[in-house]
């Protein structure tokens, strides 16, 4: 189990912090009243809330990870897909995606970094790989470098700290899966729809979020 820290960091703190990517490493409901259950699938919105905090990963090894959770709010444009459910006598229904706008969805995100002098964590570039898709859907760059892993020089990509600008309004394809069932204080089994990762939104424009952001 990690060891969370209590207070969210500065992003000043951040700026120290390195990590990097080996590239070679590698509930059904009913429909009624206008309700329209939620479905797995790809829905184009906007990042508008992130925090992040410190983390000490101790379950699967000794790693040291800034944890980002971040909320995806559906875009009017999602209009344009189109959506498949189960109405209440088990059939297929279509929906366009007009249906979905304004709900908000919440994701996870992992950013382990490297060891510097006198840290006693260890580096977990493999598990980096969904920050650098993350990195790459929202706009970053990554720059290759030569590190010496095991004595031997490796190029690896160097992942940028992502500040609060970064991702404010970012437009984004959330990729939407159910998560994992939970029994809720009534004893019920629930299932809330999470978004598993993001995609870039070729076409899609960045819109203005309100600064309420603790990082």
């Amino acid at each position: 189990m990690a060891d969370v820290n209590n207070m969210f960091d500065d992003l000043d703190k951040q700026k120290n912090e390195t990590s990097f990517y080996v590239p070679s490493s590698e509930d059904k409901k009913e429909t009624k009243g206008g309700f329209t259950p939620m479905v797995e699938g790809d829905y184009f919105g906007h990042i508008i809330k992130v925090e992040s905090k410190i983390i000490d990963v101790k379950r699967t090894g000794n790693f040291r990870a800034r944890l980002y959770k971040y909320q995806v709010e559906v875009a009017d444009e999602n209009k344009s897909n189109t959506y498949t459910f189960k109405d209440i006598n088990g059939e297929d229904k279509e929906t366009d995606g007009s249906a979905y706008k304004g709900k908000v969805f919440r994701g996870d995100l992992w950013r382990f970094l490297d060891p510097q002098k006198d840290d006693s964590f260890d580096s977990n570039p493999d598990g980096n790989k969904k920050y650098l898709y993350f990195c790459e859907a929202i706009g970053l760059k990554c720059k290759k470098e030569k590190r010496k892993i095991n004595g031997e020089d490796v190029e690896v990509l160097s992942l940028p700290s992502i500040t609060e600008d970064d991702i404010l309004g970012k437009p984004v394809v959330a990729v939407v899966k159910k998560g994992r069932p939970f029994t809720n204080k009534e004893g019920k089994t629930r299932t809330y729809y999470d978004c598993k990762w993001i995609k870039k939104w070729e076409s899609g424009k960045a819109k203005e979020v309100g600064n309420e952001i603790p990082f």
